[in-house]
């Protein structure tokens, strides 16, 4: 297992940022079946369970 953190910016000019984090995380759960979301305490965790992880 590894641990990669991703820093992402809290603004991206015209687009709104939490459309921009809602596909990054459908597109990392899809890719690698999970993600750890640590935007505020406490942790946010998603997982894709059909047994392939």
């Amino acid at each position: 297992m590894f641990l990669i953190q991703i820093l992402l910016p809290v603004t991206h000019g015209e687009v709104s940022p939490a459309s921009l984090f809602h596909l990054l995380r459908e597109e990392l759960t899809t890719e690698f079946g999970g993600l750890t979301l640590h935007s505020n305490a406490p942790a946010q965790g998603l997982w894709d369970n059909d047994g392939d992880v």
